[in-house]
């Protein structure tokens, strides 16, 4: 992956939940300070999403608002090119929807990715 540290906890955090902090530093080799800046940063990222990071018996992603966690979700997968099935499989364990069915059977083949937040 060529992402960014904190995008690729957070594909950790999606599709390793209820890990423990060791696991995610020895995995992305952080220092604990790296480790919590970035899990602070990530909380303040998921904010406008309704999403939160769930700190209890290990770490978690956790939603209340259906639409905004699949729009977080859908996002994600298009611009990372994350593997479909795996969020489709966490997707569910994060939040049970009839929304997710319709959102993962959408086909962005046809998308232009790119770096721009605003250009979809």
């Amino acid at each position: 992956m060529g992402e960014s540290v904190k995008s690729r906890l957070l594909y950790e955090l999606f599709l390793y939940p209820r890990k423990d902090a060791k696991f995610y530093k020895e995995r992305l080799s952080l220092s604990d300070a790296t480790f919590a800046r970035l899990i602070a940063q990530l909380k303040e990222n998921l904010k406008p999403f309704d999403t939160y990071i769930v700190i209890t018996n290990g770490y978690r992603i956790r939603g209340d608002n259906e639409a905004y966690v699949g729009i977080l979700f859908t996002q994600l997968l298009t611009f990372f090119r994350w593997d479909s099935q795996l969020l489709y499989d966490e997707v569910r364990s994060a939040v049970v929807t009839h929304v997710m069915d319709d959102i993962f059977c959408l086909d962005f083949t046809n998308y232009v990715f790119t770096k721009d937040d605003y250009v979809m």
